[in-house]
């Protein structure tokens, strides 16, 4: 637009008449415009101005424009701005979440999508129970979300509101027995159970009874008395583990048990072990103070302990010798608990002294029965420890020291595998795979490979490639001790 302010002789302004206006525009329209004019520069004098009326590209910011129409097209697609590269658009705290806010808001519902369709019409084209499903756990940016879940069940489990099945399926992971219990912290009260009365209190409790309980919670094979078992195939297991074949069996109030090797001879011959015999297991004056102190407390405050630490105490009291097994269950014990010593109640003088977790503490004997525990659990393992020296004789003629190394693959395996029908190995199947690998080093040296430089590394090889078998249910090459492995494996040749 040209803004025309004219003015008169004295300097005061006036108005342009019809013949000046009209002259003007007819000046300015023959000057300026139509394209041949297209371009001419404008010169303006007296008092003509210039006033732009559109915005030009830098006025409109052309950058941001483009940014825009960039930030519209993204949340068509349902993709986070910043993820494109628009600045200023920082919706999500760092690139991780925002990447993790495109695959949960846009891409994975779209794959459900998908999914969804290919199993409805694709999948029952094929025979078998057959479902289409996308791998989303091997998507890189949903590493953070995985790692968010397994925190929040891992403490529903520890605060007792998931079962460890109900975490496990949350997981997408297998059920395992046992696994269905809610367990929380010992110095609160277990749920769904309801303490004893007084009078309940002051009845004995049936240490067999609560031994027995105590291997059902903390998985403890199940015996009715030592390497008694109830079933065959248990029997058969502990006779590998100890070095001998077979079982034998024997009624026992009224039903048939098992116990390993072929004769009972036999049994005690391996089994027995007199340097565990001579350690003294008594508990002391304190440890049975202690105790005592516990049951009273459990009778007037009706809180603390169970049935097992009710029988530990009176133990105690009585001061009957203890199983090495027992021993190491009192250490077990507390070393878990040991941690309930920093919680409200635990120490004189503190509100709600005694806690729960003081009482229990007692029953087991105290900070007397704790230090008597670690002693002895220390010489029993270094006894143990000896014992592996002389099993040569017991475990398929293998050294103690190989047999160490043994023990630790058949950890590794059974705490990943074990619980897996068919899978389950002992210590006594490697050591025949190592001994089977050893003897075939010596009659057949020319099937060795030349980088094999002992037949100690030829039969560990050897182990290992079993242990692989059992895993997968194949062998790299050719197949070898089938009658060594687990019954129900499917390659198994046991009957």
């Amino acid at each position: 637009m040209l803004k025309f302010e004219p003015t008169d002789e004295t300097g005061m302004s006036t108005q342009l008449t019809d013949e000046q206006r009209a002259r003007l525009l007819e000046d300015l329209e023959f000057r300026f415009q139509g394209t041949h004019n297209s371009g001419r520069p404008m010169l303006l004098e007296g008092n003509f101005s210039y006033q732009q009326l559109g915005l030009n590209p830098k006025d409109m910011d052309f950058l941001e424009l483009l940014n825009l129409s960039a930030r519209e097209i993204a949340l068509c697609f349902g993709v986070p701005a910043q993820l494109i590269g628009i600045p200023d658009s920082q919706t999500y705290s760092n690139m991780e979440t925002a990447k993790l806010a495109l695959y949960e808001e846009t891409v994975i519902p779209l794959l459900k999508r998908v999914e969804s369709d290919l199993n409805e019409y694709l999948a029952p084209l094929y025979e078998g129970d057959l479902r289409i499903q996308y791998d989303l756990d091997s998507i890189p940016a949903m590493a953070e979300k995985r790692k968010q879940i397994y925190e929040n069940v891992v403490q529903g489990v520890n605060a007792g509101i998931l079962t460890r099945n109900e975490a496990r399926d949350r997981l997408g992971l297998e059920e395992v027995s046992g696994g269905d219990e809610l367990y929380i912290p010992s110095n609160l009260f277990p749920i769904g159970e309801t303490m004893d009365s007084s009078e309940d209190n002051d009845k004995p409790v049936d240490v067999d009874e609560a031994e027995k309980a105590y291997d059902e919670i903390y998985g403890t094979k199940e015996e009715i008395s030592k390497d008694v078992y109830t079933t065959e195939d248990e029997a058969l297991d502990r006779a590998d583990e100890i070095g001998c074949v077979g079982t034998h069996s024997m009624e026992q109030n009224g039903e048939t048990v098992y116990m390993p090797c072929r004769t009972h001879a036999e049994y005690n011959r391996l089994t027995e072990d007199k340097a565990l015999s001579d350690l003294d297991l008594t508990p002391t004056d304190s440890m049975a103070e202690e105790a005592k102190r516990g049951l009273e407390w459990r009778k007037e405050f009706n809180r603390g302990g169970t049935a097992v630490g009710v029988a530990r105490a009176n133990q105690l009291i009585s001061k009957e010798r203890l199983s090495p097994n027992t021993v190491l269950r009192m250490y077990s014990f507390f070393s878990r608990h040991e941690v309930d010593k920093q919680g409200q109640g635990f120490d004189r003088g503190e509100d709600g002294y005694p806690s729960a977790g003081r009482i229990a503490w007692a029953l087991w004997g105290g900070d007397a029965g704790f230090s008597w525990a670690k002693t002895k659990r220390n010489q029993i393992m270094r006894e143990r420890e000896k014992s592996f020296d002389d099993m040569e004789t017991k475990v398929a003629g293998v050294s103690g020291s190989t047999l160490k190394g043994l023990e630790g693959k058949v950890k590794d395996h059974n705490d990943k595998y074990g619980d897996e029908k068919g899978k389950r190995v002992t210590v006594g199947m490697l050591a025949n795979v190592y001994k089977r690998g050893v003897g075939a080093y010596r009659t057949n040296p020319s099937s060795v490979r030349p980088s094999v430089r002992s037949e100690e590394q030829w039969a560990m090889a050897r182990v290992n490639v079993f242990l692989q078998a059992v895993r997968t249910g194949k062998f790299p090459s050719g197949k070898f001790d089938l009658d060594l492995l687990p019954k129900d494996h499917p390659l198994s040749s046991k009957d």
